[in-house]
């Protein structure tokens, strides 16, 4: 295989990875936007150690809640 070929395949390889993490985003993003404040923020303020909110919902939630209004001093709380 030439060099061309290989860059043209890690391309490809790359170019799919960051479709998937996109429509991973967009799903999380669409789901959690069905949810109300008081499910966003507890997502967002749940900091136990065994929490199974992953850090890419909680970062979705927290953008959510900005987005309706909530400033960063209200979502540390």
């Amino acid at each position: 295989m030439g060099f061309w070929d290989t860059v043209f395949d890690l391309g490809k390889k790359a170019l799919s990875e960051g479709t998937k993490q996109t429509k991973d985003v967009g799903n999380r993003l669409s789901k959690l936007k069905r949810k109300s404040d008081s499910e966003l923020l507890k997502l967002v303020k749940d900091s136990s150690w065994a929490s199974t909110v992953e850090s890419k919902d909680r970062s979705i939630a927290r953008q959510i809640l900005k987005s309706r209004g909530y400033t960063d001093e209200q979502l540390r709380k």
